[in-house]
């Protein structure tokens, strides 16, 4: 029998907006600060958050005026706190490797970290390259708790890739570079074919001079989420010094070094003993005949 594949395509969308604007989303998101798992592109000083299947998206109100067409009304957000994270001596990994090679790296890393980031209350990003990039504190306001969210993933992040394998070059020691920055960014929907939740700001700026500018192995933070660690009063934080930031001039800048207090979600969020690298909690992988659910999210739902 013939399926039409434009049907199957819109009974996919159809049962993601479901997800969204279902009671027990709506219900999930009113018990924590906000919801989690958007994809997000940067570019000069803004970047844009696209919905995921897996957790959130634009949340209840926003996804309502979109399916009624509705225009979305551009906000301005007080603080919110953004991390973005690169790869060291990706170019020369790429050079060295097969594009399938790449593509199996790259879908392990980031299903890791997806994983990770799904035990806090942040949006995922969407990965440019080696790129990867979250924010916490939008679309729905959580006070100052997104530099701490931020922060606590940040550091089981760089924990997860201290013993990640890559698979093709098992000698080979991985390393990233984080950068965080904190301060006001305005949000905005854009598009209609392709909506994106985007974020106006030089906030975003900085925080991607503080990941270029870092070392591998290390957060990278800014004075300004600096200050508002310090108000936690749970967060050790190195002073750097004196940075020169493109754009910026010059800068203090700060290292963080851990947090005094238990993160029990970090012991969560780790990878269970032979578990896939894409597995959920429990170790049992959700869709076994799609190998790639992070770039291929739509074949684990259109069956």
């Amino acid at each position: 029998m013939f399926i039409n594949p434009l049907n199957r395509k819109y009974s996919t969308i159809r049962k993601i907006v479901d997800r969204i604007l279902s009671p027990e989303q709506e219900n999930h998101h009113r018990s924590k600060y906000g919801g989690k798992g958007t994809s997000l592109r940067s570019g000069s000083s803004s970047a844009s958050i696209q919905s995921s299947s897996s957790s959130g998206s634009f949340g209840r109100p926003v996804a309502q005026q979109l399916m009624a067409g509705e225009m979305v009304r551009p906000e301005q957000f007080e603080c919110v706190t953004v991390y973005f994270s690169d790869i060291v001596g990706f170019t020369a990994l790429c050079a060295e490797s097969t594009p399938i090679q790449v593509v199996d790296f790259l879908n392990d890393l980031y299903s890791t970290f997806d994983r990770i980031i799904g035990a806090y209350d942040v949006y995922k990003v969407e990965t440019i390259g080696d790129a990867y990039m979250v924010v916490s504190g939008l679309p729905e306001r959580n006070g100052d708790q997104h530099v701490r969210e931020i922060a606590l993933m940040a550091l089981a992040i760089l924990d997860a890739v201290r013993t990640f394998q890559i698979q093709h070059r098992p000698d080979q020691q991985l390393a990233v570079r984080i950068g965080v920055h904190s301060g006001p960014v305005c949000a905005g929907v854009v598009g209609q074919k392709m909506p994106h939740l985007c974020l106006f700001g030089d906030t975003v700026n900085t925080a991607s001079r503080m990941e270029s500018t870092g070392q591998p192995q290390r957060i990278h933070v800014s004075d300004a989420a600096r200050h508002l660690l310090d108000k936690l009063g749970t967060f050790c934080l190195e002073e750097r010094g004196i940075v020169e930031l493109k754009g910026k001039g010059r800068v203090r800048t700060h290292w963080l070094l851990g947090c005094t207090a238990p993160d029990p979600r970090a012991d969560a969020a780790a990878p269970c003993a032979g578990a896939a690298p894409w597995a959920p909690a429990g170790g049992e992988v959700t869709d076994p005949t799609n190998p790639y659910p992070l770039l291929f999210p739509a074949l684990s739902t259109s069956k």
